[in-house]
């Protein structure tokens, strides 16, 4: 049997704290800044790597709705790639276990799509779609700073939803 991860970054974890740690000249100010920040991200992802498929899910399910705002203000061609898109990225939702990395490929499409609708609309058409676009991308930047806020670089942790609340759990 093969250890999980989490097993292997705990382990690593321990090996920095109880070694590497006391090792360092405390008159190297950035090893130690260093050595703290590297110790703090490990554990950070050690604790996200259980929700990394939700995230995903999540994600793709922000950029169906951004998509699904701006095709219902867009027209011609581009608007139509992105309701075939959206279609595709409906279905994969709807699967119970997609692979993670379908859901980044239907994600990375979809979101090339909606920068392309953006880029080709007419003048009178981009401030519209941009505050669409602007409006929409709230729930993924909410997820992003929840997923990062035990970096320790929010200025109010406490205003940030906790990431299991933002995927539903």
């Amino acid at each position: 049997m093969l250890p999980d991860c989490d097993l292997q970054l705990r382990v690593v974890i321990k090996a920095l704290q109880d070694v590497v740690v006391p090792a360092v000249d405390p008159a190297n100010q950035l090893a130690v800044e260093q050595i703290r920040l590297s110790l703090a991200t490990l554990e950070m992802v050690r604790s996200r790597v259980p929700l990394v498929d939700k995230c995903a899910r999540k994600e793709l399910a922000n950029a169906v709705e951004m998509a699904a705002a701006l095709c219902d203000a867009g027209r011609g061609n581009e608007a139509d790639d992105l309701r075939r898109l959206i279609g595709e990225a409906q279905q994969a939702l709807g699967v119970v276990d997609p692979s993670r990395s379908d859901l980044v490929r239907i994600r990375t499409a979809l979101l090339g799509a909606v920068s392309t609708m953006i880029d080709d609309a007419d003048a009178s058409d981009v401030g519209q779609l941009s505050r669409i676009g602007l409006a929409k991308a709230k729930a993924q930047v909410e997820l992003q700073r929840s997923w990062c806020t035990p970096s320790g670089f929010e200025p109010d942790p406490s205003a940030i939803p906790a990431i299991e609340d933002l995927l539903d759990m």
